[in-house]
């Protein structure tokens, strides 16, 4: 048995509702009685006249509940939340059915919306004009152009005064305040009704900041921390430079969490912005442990160890200058070494400089020393351009240089380059992109053996050019969810048309090929593609799968091409001895014994 209840609009409305809800209560009340529940099968939304909004959510959201009088005045109210944000704000229900199967304890409901003339901006005017200058006045003007007629709605009137007050906020006005005075009611058209929008707007103080407030205990730092906001004193407080304050301030490595500027004022009567923020440990330490196992069906190898030490101090007396050393073991017969010093608005003057040294044992088939001095030229807080100088020579010890054919050689490069950071955390960035691109030119002069380059016919001077490029970009997906992606390219070319061995591009491992051994190809055109889908678990951990996939041409010392690709696992998070990486990678086709395991260790002390 189905029992169907119509509602229609007339003059005796209030009569026919108190009836209608009499009758669906005690029907309710029957049913209930019947132990039974009824709930809601099908929701179906017409206006009349025809709109082309869509009511589908709605519909959705309302089946399988149970009905009960209090979801049907849930259904219109939440029909005409709906209409007002799409402009209609005088929409009325003309008629509600509500088909009630008994057999099947199951209620179909049918509304009729009338929905009424949309509100639409006509114009917008300042009562209090003349507590506004001219200047401002005309430029206001453009903002409301943008917004007058457009469909009136509450978010289109939010969005309205939050231009106006950023405007302020930008000309040095930050207490500015914006109340609606007045809404007036235009003659109506056939289709919609046209209003008036006035304001009273109090610009309030022009403020000039006078200072800078940082938490207790940095004050050695305030000095480095001025210049890197570009803040002088009692400048005018402009919204566009205070907003970016706290970007900033997260690129440093040293700090790990910052709260908004806020304006505030002292006993003096000055402004000044109050910036709280929570530093990270000025000196880290990383460190690497792995045992290489000797082979299986072998007796007289043994095994060895390999690992890693990362030593850096990111605030030398709270300065902003960095000390870096590093050094690492890949394998039986191969280390590195490195040691490396930024120093931050040299002189005072808006340029930082760094200098290092490092050195590298291949496969005990050659060593090889590098001297590095970098000048770096801040545009904006995320654009910079840098200019760096290195010295490089080579020794190949006999051997290598008799069956591999590599000259002893010094060479010197120019590298120039730009790089621009947009990602909003650089430690975990949830969006943004970074990009660094350089060129550099080189001289290399092969010193000997004599016999290899008499044998070989080998040019005394020879140039080499080498282009870099680094993409990355990070993609929200949902809630704490990002898609990372990173783009490598490197080409190399050497005026001869040979490029050796330790001029390659050297890759694989744990920054560049994961589920590869470590520096495990070379080539003289590179790219690696690192893609990375992350759920972010707090400010420095994820967890994440990833997919790297790589391409290598060389010609020496015979022509190779090849595709690779790895994928796996992997885990950042926090210890009580530090911060803990794991990551498991596994070559394409290997089988899963295969797989490359890397565990590190970053404690801060």
């Amino acid at each position: 048995m189905s029992i169907t209840i119509i509602k229609h609009k007339g003059n005796h409305s209030k009569l026919i509702k108190f009836l209608l809800g009499g009758i669906l209560i005690t029907t309710l009340s029957m049913a209930q009685s019947q132990s039974r529940i009824v709930y809601v099968e099908k929701v179906n939304i017409e206006f009349d006249p025809k709109l082309l909004l869509k009511t589908n959510q709605i519909e959705k959201s309302f089946i399988n509940r149970v009905y009960t009088p209090i979801l049907q005045d849930q259904v219109t109210e939440t029909i005409g939340e709906y209409l007002k944000e799409n402009g209609y704000f005088f929409s009325k229900i003309d008629s509600l059915s509500i088909d009630i199967n008994n057999q099947r304890n199951r209620a179909s409901l049918y509304l009729l919306v009338n929905p009424g003339k949309p509100l639409r901006l006509r114009s917008v005017s300042i009562e209090n004009s003349d507590s506004i200058s001219n200047r401002p006045r005309e430029e206001l003007i453009e903002i409301f152009s943008a917004y007058q007629d457009n469909i009136y709605t509450a978010r289109m009137i939010d969005n309205l005064y939050r231009s106006l007050l950023q405007y302020f906020e930008e000309i040095g006005f930050p207490l500015a305040q914006i109340d609606t005075k007045n809404i007036q009611f235009g003659d109506d058209s056939d289709e919609e009704i046209l209003i008036d929008l006035f304001l009273a707007i109090e610009p309030g103080d022009s403020v000039n900041i006078s200072y800078l407030r940082f938490p207790n205990g940095t004050s050695k730092s305030i000095p480095y921390f001025r210049k890197r906001l570009r803040f002088k004193d009692n400048e005018p407080y402009q919204y566009s430079k205070v907003s970016r304050y706290d970007q900033i301030l997260k690129k440093e490595e040293f700090i790990k969490s910052v709260e908004e500027p806020v304006l505030a004022k002292d006993e003096k009567g000055h402004y000044f912005l109050d910036i709280i923020f929570e530093e990270n440990p000025s000196t880290t330490f990383d460190g690497i442990l792995g045992y290489i196992p000797p082979p299986a069906n072998s007796t007289t190898e043994s095994g060895y160890f390999t690992g890693l030490v990362n030593v850096g101090v990111r605030n030398l007396f709270g300065t902003g200058r960095k000390l870096h050393i590093f050094w690492q073991k890949q394998d039986r017969y191969s280390d590195e070494f490195s040691l490396a010093y930024r120093e931050p608005f040299v002189l005072g003057l808006p340029f930082h400089a760094a200098l290092g040294i490092n050195r590298l044992l291949r496969d005990t088939t050659y060593l090889e020393w590098k001297y590095h001095f970098k000048f770096e030229l801040p545009l904006n807080e995320s654009l910079s351009a840098f200019v760096k100088l290195t010295g490089r020579e080579v020794a190949p010890d006999s051997l290598a240089s008799r069956q591999l054919r590599l000259p002893q050689t010094s060479s010197f490069f120019t590298e120039t380059g730009i790089s621009w950071d947009l990602r909003d955390n650089p430690k975990n960035p949830r969006k943004g992109i970074f990009l660094d691109i350089s060129f550099s030119f080189g001289r290399q002069k092969n010193k000997g053996p004599t016999y290899l380059i008499i044998e070989d016919s080998l040019s005394t001077n020879e140039t080499l050019q080498k282009v870099n490029a680094d993409f990355s970009f990070f993609l929200p997906t949902f809630k704490h969810q990002v898609f990372a992606n990173r783009i490598h390219a490197e080409i190399i070319s050497n005026s001869t048309g040979i490029v050796r061995t330790p001029e390659q591009i050297w890759f694989g491992g744990a920054t560049t090929l994961r589920g590869y051994r470590e520096a495990q190809f070379t080539g003289e055109r590179v790219v690696w593609i690192n893609s990375e889908y992350r759920i972010l678990l707090g400010p420095l951990t994820r967890l994440f799968a990833f997919v790297d996939n790589g391409y290598y041409l060389k010609k020496f010392p015979e022509e190779s091409s090849g595709y690779l690709t790895g994928y796996g696992l992997g885990i950042r998070l926090t210890a009580p001895i530090g911060l803990l990486q794991v990551d498991f990678g596994l070559e394409k086709g290997a089988p899963f014994r295969e797989g490359k395991i890397h565990v590190s260790l970053i404690n801060e002390f």
